[in-house]
């Protein structure tokens, strides 16, 4: 959904999360078993279903204040709220824009004000070059099994070059500093460029481990191998032995 066509509240409870981040046009099940979290889906869904989800910035803490997240999150609509016997609950969220948060208050949960995120406009030719490197290095990343079956199905399934580099970010292991940059990125090329970046760092690492489990591979087999030949040779000299004794 584009952002521009997006109408939020002004203030809206905050449900913080630790070590993710969600971007536009997913739907997510967001588990929240703190009460500050809680207090925030239940005055969501008391008011007008639109809550802020933003991550933390150390996910060790465990009361969040509006200074310990980032200031760049996700606004979403909640579709639905399950509570749970051990009493944490479970949220359907639709996520449907870049916002920055301002303004935190703190009572029993926390509430910011929010606006959407202001992005600069894309350069066509720029846009469509990074988009076309994306899509390349996305058939790599398939082929190498970095991602299951219904991720690739889902990010295939994305038409709007954005929507795609979301869903591939979001899927990936990268590090939280890296998914936030992504969410912050100023605009679609940026956030690409980024992407782009990372997965390159991505493929060298993976090359690099593929040489270390080669050379470990090689070593075992040559273990093997010398273990198979000292035990033959035991075999060999037993037998040997044993002929010389019946003489």
């Amino acid at each position: 959904m584009p952002t521009e066509t997006v109408s939020l509240p002004k203030n809206v409870p905050v449900c913080p999360v630790r070590g993710s981040v969600i971007y536009p046009t997913m739907v997510q099940h967001i588990d929240a078993s703190r009460a500050l979290s809680i207090g925030a889906i239940e005055a969501a869904m008391a008011g007008e279903k639109v809550i802020l989800i933003v991550s933390q910035r150390d996910k060790d803490v465990d009361d969040p204040q509006g200074s310990d997240l980032y200031d760049v999150g996700t606004a979403c609509n909640v579709l639905r709220v399950r509570k749970n016997p051990d009493g944490t609950v479970q949220m359907l969220v639709s996520a449907v824009a870049r916002v920055k948060a301002a303004n935190y208050t703190r009572d029993e949960y926390l509430r910011a004000d929010i606006s959407l995120l202001k992005a600069t406009p894309d350069k066509d030719v720029e846009l469509q070059a990074v988009g076309r490197e994306l899509k390349e290095k996305f058939e790599l990343i398939v082929s190498g099994g970095k991602l299951n079956a219904e991720a690739v199905q889902t990010i295939q399934g994305k038409d709007e070059i954005g929507e795609m580099a979301d869903h591939v970010a979001f899927n990936l292991d990268f590090k939280l500093e890296d998914k936030q940059a992504l969410l912050e990125a100023s605009n679609v090329t940026a956030r690409i460029r980024k992407l782009l970046t990372l997965l390159d760092t991505e493929q060298e690492v993976q090359a690099v481990q593929a040489k270390i489990r080669a050379q470990v591979k090689e070593e075992i087999d040559k273990n093997q191998r010398e273990y198979y030949l000292r035990e033959q040779m035991k075999v060999i000299q037993k037998e040997l032995q044993g002929g010389e004794d019946g003489e």
